[in-house]
């Protein structure tokens, strides 16, 4: 089962892998990904929400 953090930023602070993900995006999109950091729970949730940002969402 996949790890479960608390938003974002727990994830982002204690999964490198998902960090460097994170900061591998442009700057707007992280900046748009942060808009929605306490429904990211998981490494997948951060994927799908960077992945609809890249095809135009918001």
């Amino acid at each position: 089962m996949a790890q479960e953090y608390k938003d974002l930023d727990d994830l982002l602070n204690r999964s490198p892998k998902a960090k460097d993900f994170f900061n591998s995006l442009p700057e707007d999109r992280q900046f748009n990904i942060r808009q929605y950091q306490n429904n990211i729970h998981y490494d997948l949730d951060l994927r799908r929400y960077a992945e609809h940002l890249l095809r135009g969402g918001y």
